[in-house]
């Protein structure tokens, strides 16, 4: 974690040698209600309420309230051609009402330079100490027990903006993440490259309407984490990915008063498929996942300084494997909804 903040303070430290140099920030609380806190399956769900395997689940209970603060500091000064840079510092926490075992974070650093009026350019670092997904039984085990299956996460990105025209603007990003797993499920480090494209509309300057697709190679260390002699059973989580997004957003979509609220709303749809040739790892073996997640939102500003935003998630996974067990354990549903407060200064 040392290591982390000291790579962010190198960063700002460096850059703050431009000139016209002065401070912002912001704050925001988000509440939110997350009606499957670890995606699970209706077999599983089920086992939960039946009290089955009580190893199994480390819940209270399979819905949670969550409360979000994130403090983001900012920055701006001129170095390059007299171009604009603006730094920005991300620190969030979420903390879970019943289950705390689910509590985690992340800190970030962004810098953008601005090229141009038309064209800037984005460099960013975030870190992620630790994420829970659920307990599973390691390979590495003699007797069956469940573990806490958790990574730490460190994500890489770039990204150029170019505003071609009033009403047209190009996003190109890419993005490196390292996903490292504690030692019961080492097969599962992973180096993630992604690349994106996204095409933002303006017709009549008005409605804001996205389009955008991703792809995502990930290169699971599977068979390589061990030595051939040191477990019986290999998986490999290898897998890519495409992604498809539309999104909307209106600035006005109705007044009260003088006030103006805003809606926003999305839909993205994943195809994942996974690479291992290996048909002893049933887990894995062609497998395809198909997930569909659609989000809206309304926001209104009370003044200059507070706003709120209300929104809602929906989410939905099907898998496609051979294996029924697989199909059955990796199918699920969940939505959300919160209630965000931001406050600026």
């Amino acid at each position: 974690m040392k290591e982390k903040i000291t790579i962010i303070f190198c960063l700002i430290v460096f850059s703050l040698f431009g000139k016209g140099l002065y401070f912002d920030y912001d704050f925001s609380l988000e509440t939110t209600y997350d009606s499957n806190v670890l995606k699970l399956s209706d077999h599983d769900l089920d086992r939960f309420e039946a009290g089955n395997d009580g190893e199994k689940f480390d819940l209270e209970t399979t819905d949670d309230l969550i409360f979000s603060p994130l403090l983001r500091l900012e920055g701006k000064n001129y170095w390059i051609s007299g171009h604009t840079q603006k730094h920005e510092i991300f620190l969030k926490y979420n903390k879970y009402l019943k289950n705390d075992c689910l509590d985690d974070g992340y800190l970030g650093y962004k810098f953008t330079q601005f090229l141009s009026r038309k064209v800037n350019l984005e460099l960013s670092y975030f870190y992620y100490p630790e994420i829970y997904v659920n307990r599973y039984q390691s390979v590495l085990d003699q007797v069956p027990t469940y573990h806490d299956y958790t990574y730490e996460k460190n994500g890489y990105n770039a990204a150029i903006e170019w505003k071609t025209t009033e009403l047209f603007e190009l996003t190109y990003h890419m993005g490196l993440a390292q996903l490292l797993y504690n030692k019961y499920f080492t097969e599962y480090d992973a180096l993630n490259f992604d690349n994106s494209i996204k095409v933002l509309l303006y017709p009549k300057g008005k409605i804001r309407t996205s389009l955008s697709y991703e792809y995502v190679n990930s290169a699971a260390d599977g068979e390589d984490a061990y030595d051939d002699d040191e477990v019986d059973e290999i998986k490999d989580a290898s897998y890519e990915s495409n992604t498809y997004s539309v999104s909307y957003y209106i600035p006005t979509l109705i007044k009260i008063g003088k006030k103006k609220i805003s809606l926003s709303a999305g839909a993205d749809y994943e195809q994942r498929y996974y690479q291992t040739n290996r048909e002893d790892d049933t887990y894995h073996y062609s497998r395809e996942d198909y997930t569909v997640t659609a989000d809206a939102a309304l926001g209104i500003d009370l003044n200059k300084s507070f706003g709120l935003r209300l929104s809602g998630k929906y989410q939905k996974r099907n898998t496609d494997s051979p294996s029924s067990t697989v199909e059955r354990d990796k199918n699920y549903d969940m939505y959300e909804t919160g209630l965000k407060i931001s406050c600026k200064f």
